[in-house]
């Protein structure tokens, strides 16, 4: 009788030392959550010691919000079968914690729970950056200027972000989108060469890059877009369907025309700096020496008079007239301006009533 006694007293020991050496919180309580044990992880989860447990019951350390929750949690709890619930724990110090919790019977009596308090409060603190990223992202896209749009692994179009709503005229809301199938909205097998292009490789992997097509709209008409692709894989490697980006080409063949032109526009402006600066210089050379020749005309006729008349002499004056006017023409130039010289030459157009207004 004395071995026995004794075995029962080390399996005694043995479940308390287990029982304190797990790493999860464990409770033994009445069905009304009245605490009758805790373990070691348990008091240093919520912060208090063995004595202050006394009198205690479950919903002293659940946060008000919660109560209710692990209180139907106890009354949802049969023989064989424990209930899960999530919870929030409020320790002593006023700090908390988050809790996924395990309620069972003991045995086949009802009146005996163990409760097993796993922290995840890593966990939700995980997932709830990963909502905000995944929200973060869903943002990105909704709003990208490029047009997305998903399919799923049976080719129809499951996901169209706002520029592809603008670009083929399919919205994600009206409940018709999931009805347009790959087929319609590519030429002639794109869609499917494209696919079987990424899908040589692993899936999110290989890519197809600036892939120049058109796509259908909802209203039958066409739109030139540069396309990229990749596929999409499930967590075990399985497709799940495909991803094309749109670039409309029509945007860019009008920031190619505005481009060009803004070139032509500065070639110009080059031109007519350079030309006014030419003339300017070159009516100032021209300028100094035709004085002279004018003077000197002058001061001839004065001291002269009677060459007044001279054919020769008047010519001279006229042709120093003319080079005059042409010099007052150069100074004004203020643009590149052309005229055919001839059969197959172009000169300078310096005569300011050939110029535009």
């Amino acid at each position: 009788m004395t071995d026995e006694l004794h075995q029962l007293q080390d399996n005694e020991d043995l479940a308390r030392t287990v029982f304190d050496c797990i790493g999860d919180g464990l409770v033994i309580s009445d069905s009304s959550g009245n605490i009758f044990e805790a373990n070691k992880s348990f008091r240093a989860m919520v912060g208090v010691t063995a004595e202050k447990l006394d009198g205690r019951s479950i919903h002293d350390f659940v946060s008000d919000l919660d109560s209710e929750t692990v209180d139907d949690a106890i009354q949802a709890v049969g023989p064989g079968a424990p209930v899960y619930a999530e919870a929030v724990l409020n320790r002593i110090d006023g700090s908390h914690c988050a809790v996924g919790i395990t309620i069972a019977q003991v045995g086949n009596r009802d009146s005996l729970l163990v409760f097993d308090f796993h922290d995840i409060s890593e966990l939700k603190w995980l997932n709830q950056e990963l909502e905000e990223a995944r929200a973060r992202m869903a943002a990105i896209i909704r709003s990208s200027p490029y047009a997305i749009v998903a399919f799923d692994s049976a080719d129809n179009v499951v996901y169209v972000n706002h520029a592809a709503e603008s670009l083929i005229g399919w919205e994600n809301d009206d409940g018709e989108h999931g009805k347009l199938r790959a087929a319609e909205l590519f030429p002639e097998g794109e869609y499917f060469l494209i696919k079987r292009e990424v899908g040589g490789e692993q899936q999110g992997e290989s890519v197809a890059r600036n892939r120049s097509m058109e796509i259908r709209t909802a209203d039958g008409g066409r739109v030139p877009v540069l396309a990229n692709a990749a596929g999409m894989a499930g967590s075990g490697g399985t497709e799940q369907g495909m991803v094309f980006i749109f670039l409309d080409a029509r945007q860019e063949d009008e920031i190619r025309a505005e481009l060009f032109a803004a070139r032509e526009k500065l070639v110009e402006t080059e031109r007519e700096a350079a030309a006014a600066s030419l003339a300017g210089t070159t009516a100032h050379h021209l300028n100094q020496p035709l004085t002279s020749v004018i003077g000197y005309l002058q001061m001839l006729q004065r001291t002269h008079p009677e060459l007044n008349d001279d054919p020769t002499l008047a010519k001279i004056r006229e042709s120093a007239s003319q080079m005059a006017d042409i010099v007052k023409e150069i100074g004004r130039i203020t643009r590149f301006e052309e005229r055919a010289y001839g059969a197959t030459s172009r000169i300078f157009d310096i005569d300011p009533s050939r110029k535009k207004p």
